[in-house]
């Protein structure tokens, strides 16, 4: 039995949020991207995330992306020459600057911070370095890619385990754009996170996309941490 929907807070909190991402400028393109995770249960069931995104960055480093939050959008800003950060809700026709923090400040709902909560407690344990492996280079959506596979090893017994827990992360990075097009992440206890980048256009993006329209109602967040572990 397959469980499948669009979840965009069960995935990791790094690639979603722009404040993270670096400020690259004269590299302008918009793209496609899906979300996911993959999570074979011992019961036999199958959980399937999935969400998609689009980004938009121009010449000037400016940075637009949309997530799906189920039947709504949400669009975040983010202008490196102004230094403010913007979260949109074009359903609502209003804008909510954020502080430097970025869409991390976002108060989260109960959902997310069980969501944050779940992520977090997977991620206590250090992977460390791992043993990298070099994949070359190919061609991907026009543009060339480099590929990288991080392998770590939990020995038998050292969690309990019998066998040996083998987990990977493969990688492949745009070194031109200064982007990941494509992301899998597979740890046995965990299941299978992914992000898979499409339809990229290596062009300027309408600059209307990269500011906030006009006639949207514009209001100040207040600055504050997201408790995420509270009850």
């Amino acid at each position: 039995r397959n469980v499948t929907g669009v979840q965009t807070c069960a995935l990791p909190i790094y690639q979603l949020d722009p404040a993270r991402l670096r400020i690259v400028r004269g590299a302008p393109f918009c793209a496609e991207a899906i979300h996911g995770m993959l999570q074979q249960l011992p019961d036999g069931n199958r959980i399937n995330l999935q969400s998609r995104s689009r980004t938009c960055r121009d010449t000037e480093g400016r940075l637009r992306q949309e997530f799906e939050r189920g039947a709504k959008t949400m669009v975040f800003l983010r202008d490196p020459n102004a230094r403010e950060f913007w979260v949109m809700e074009p359903e609502r026709r209003r804008a909510r600057r954020l502080d430097r923090q970025g869409p991390a400040a976002l108060v989260l709902d109960h959902d997310q911070r069980q969501a944050a909560r779940t992520l977090m407690l997977q991620r206590l344990e250090d992977r460390g370095l791992g043993q990298r492996s070099d994949l070359g280079q190919r061609a991907y959506e026009g543009i060339q890619v480099q590929g990288e596979l991080t392998t770590w090893t939990i020995e038998a017994g050292r969690v309990g385990n019998d066998k040996a827990i083998v987990i990977t992360r493969e990688v492949w990075q745009s070194p031109e754009l200064m982007i990941p097009v494509s992301i899998q992440d597979r740890d046995p206890r965990f299941g299978e996170r992914f992000l898979r980048v499409f339809n990229i256009k290596r062009e300027e993006p309408e600059p209307d996309l990269m500011r906030v329209p006009g006639d949207f109602l514009k209001l100040e967040m207040e600055q504050r941490r997201p408790r995420l572990l509270g009850p």
